[in-house]
Parts: C-alpha cells; structure tokens; sequence
C-alpha cells in the first residue's frame, strides 16, 4: 500500500529536472526500439544487410544462445505480422513485445504532460 500511495502522490515537479529527462530518456527506448523493428525486415537482419548489434557475448564464450538471441529478429517479424517466425526467433518476445508497447505509450504520454509541466523561457507553462 506504500508504493501505491507514493505513486498516487507522485509528481514530477518534486523531482530534480535531470531525473525527469533521464526517466523519460530511457522510457523512450522501446519508441526507438519499435519504430526499428518496423523499419527492418527479419531477412536484413537474416542476409547480414543490416547489422547494428554486436555478436551475442553469451554464445560466443559458451556456444549456445541466451534468453535474449533472436530478440530482434523476433520483434522485427511480429512488427511485420508474421508470429510464427517471431515465435521460432525466439519465444519470449510474445511476451516483450506487448510490454514494449505498452512502455513505449506510457513513456511516450508521460513525455507530453511533462513537457506541458515545464515552463518556457517567459516562466509560462505550455497549453
């Protein structure tokens, strides 16, 4: 019941100005993470036409692939409607995705009533 309350009572203006941006900086990650998986098709990814994320640490010392392989091949197919590659890439992003969305709109909601929060150069607030 604490946490509930001290979310309740939460606002953004008792925070420091740094740490809001830090939170909303970070809770824009998945935004970027979705509009990529929307961007790049899985056979990119596949051919080796598109590689922006070193080789996976995890199977290169123990060669075998961790929980995350295949995460962004996986994204990048249910972002193109196709669940049952998705699913062969790697299972657990049935389950990431969803909460990447629903990350992404609530950091994405929480960045505008913030900006509406923060005074302008005047010392007025926006809207």
């Amino acid at each position: 019941m604490r946490l509930i309350d001290g979310l309740r009572r939460f606002r953004w203006c008792d925070s420091p100005a740094w740490a809001a941006w830090l939170v909303h900086a970070l809770a824009l990650v998945p935004v970027a993470a979705l509009i990529i998986s929307f961007l790049v098709s899985p056979e990119q990814l596949e051919s080796g036409e598109i590689s922006f994320l070193p080789e996976c640490l995890f199977r290169a010392v123990f060669d075998r692939p961790c929980l995350g392989c295949g995460m962004t091949r996986a994204f990048c197919s249910i972002s193109h409607g196709d669940i049952a590659a998705a699913v062969a890439y790697n299972w657990l992003s049935l389950i990431y995705y969803p909460i990447f969305v629903v990350v992404a709109l609530l950091g994405t909601l929480s960045l505008i009533s913030y900006l509406r929060l923060v005074p302008d150069q005047g010392g007025r607030h926006a809207a």
